[in-house]
């Protein structure tokens, strides 16, 4: 998908209330989200990042926190997450390299208000990777404890062995 394409969908979303992609992840972006010009710029910049030179495509949609079973934790001011589906030959490649992810993710947070987590999601096979703000910087997020907690505190994710 080219990026005019991209941004004509994600503001097609935010008029019709729906956005196209996987079932698992599409859901309504917030209006101040998808109209935000900030956004847009610093979404369609990580994007042609990604897809330039590389066989890969992304698929982005937001999400609010909350409903990925965050409580509390995140920034009060920045209560979205980003998730970005890739696919293609070189999507793993991208996946493999946590300072590539972890650039892309200090800048889209910079420069998008609302987000504090960008989540990294790869089709085939099924991989998720989760950078966001903690404290004053970007990073990684670490696997849970599951025998401690049942929901991920801020910083954390859940994983599977």
């Amino acid at each position: 998908m080219s990026v005019a394409d991209f941004i004509r969908q994600l503001f097609a979303a935010s008029n019709l209330g729906l956005l196209l992609g996987s079932a698992a992840i599409a859901q309504t972006p917030p209006r101040d989200f998808v109209v935000s010009r900030d956004c847009a710029a610093s979404l369609t910049q990580l994007i042609t990042q990604i897809e330039t030179g590389r066989t890969a495509d992304v698929l982005a949609t937001d999400y609010a926190l909350a409903d990925w079973g965050y409580a509390d934790g995140y920034p009060e001011t920045a209560s979205q997450a980003v998730i970005l589906r890739l696919s293609g030959t070189a999507a793993p490649s991208v996946m493999n390299s946590p300072r590539l992810m972890t650039a892309l993710s200090d800048r889209l947070i910079a420069g998008c208000a609302p987000v504090s987590l960008v989540i990294f999601q790869l089709d085939q096979p099924f991989a998720e990777l989760m950078y966001g703000r903690v404290g004053d910087r970007v990073q990684p997020f670490t696997c849970m404890d599951s025998t401690a907690h049942t929901y991920p505190a801020w910083g954390e994710m859940v994983c599977l062995e």
